[in-house]
């Protein structure tokens, strides 16, 4: 081959991997799906392509789901039958497996194995052929984003220790309304099932907080059930708070109460702080 042959093929070659560059990068993709995902629910993802470059024929479309989960999830897509009609194919769920698919259409069962988690994702190519072209070729890869532009699905999921938040101590008398507030409970969306010590009495409880009167002495637990009512099946967290009585301790406010070098004629102001429950307060003084 002669230097002039040797340049018009590598003049060739650039302009073939422009061209190639430029097809791959052409086109757009949106995939849409629930963001984020009900755990053990078919969850469906559709993609969108648009800006198809000319000379392009698609031919399919290629899924991989990464953490589907290892209890129970699977992937379902559409594919072919042997007489080349289009059915629907479930394949075990496997990290990272990825499947080709007829249509542009993608179905995700994801476990609670990971939940929650934001360290899954799906990916999605457009397979193709070019004009005059009987091989197959697969376009970059494009991600589900979330409504943040991340990469990354999340799955809808409760911490394994949700808590409680309000007074873990009572002091024995006190009767005045406490309020409880169940947090750290992730996309938990009902709270029920709750329970409180005996005698207690439930003023209102909205959402994730309780308002509760004690009664003179009782202890004991305050627990709720934090829920995800539209995972498959609906998923639940237990939340356990105990809550102690003590004895009221007399405690003296500093700033007003003198107790040396007293002038006669001085007039002074003397408190203690509220016992709680207390109704009759009696002073003695030289």
């Amino acid at each position: 081959m002669t230097p002039k042959q040797n340049v018009l093929k590598s003049l060739s070659l650039a302009l073939a991997f422009l061209c190639m560059t430029f097809i791959i990068n052409a086109q757009t993709v949106t995939i849409s799906g629930t963001q984020p995902v009900n755990i053990g629910c078919e969850n469906k993802y559709t993609a969108a392509v648009s800006n198809i470059p000319t000379g392009w024929t698609v031919v399919g479309y290629k899924w991989q789901a990464t953490y589907v989960g290892t209890n129970g999830g699977y992937i379902k897509y559409t594919g072919k039958d042997a007489n080349g009609n289009q059915i629907p194919i479930t394949v075990i769920a496997a990290n990272g497996i990825a499947v080709n698919s007829e249509t542009a259409e993608f179905w995700v069962n994801w476990d609670n194995t990971f939940a929650p988690s934001c360290q899954i994702q799906v990916i999605f190519k457009i397979r193709y052929t070019l004009s005059g072209s009987q091989s197959i070729n697969e376009s970059q890869e494009f991600f589900l984003k979330d409504g943040n532009g991340l990469t990354s699905v999340c799955l809808k999921g409760i911490p394994t220790k949700p808590i409680f938040t309000g007074p873990a101590t009572v002091q024995k008398c006190c009767i005045s309304n406490v309020t409880y507030t169940a947090s750290n409970v992730g996309d938990a969306t009902t709270f029920d099932n709750w329970t409180f010590p005996t005698g207690w009495t439930q003023v209102s409880q909205t959402g994730n907080s309780i308002i509760l009167t004690p009664n003179a002495t009782s202890a004991g637990n305050i627990t709720c059930r934090a829920g995800i009512p539209t995972a498959c099946p609906a998923y639940y967290q237990a939340v356990t708070f105990a809550v102690t009585r003590t004895d009221a301790v007399i405690t003296h406010v500093p700033s007003m109460f003198k107790e040396n070098r007293i002038c006669p004629g001085e007039i002074l102001q003397y408190a203690i702080n509220p016992v709680c429950g207390a109704t009759d307060y009696i002073w003695q003084f030289p």
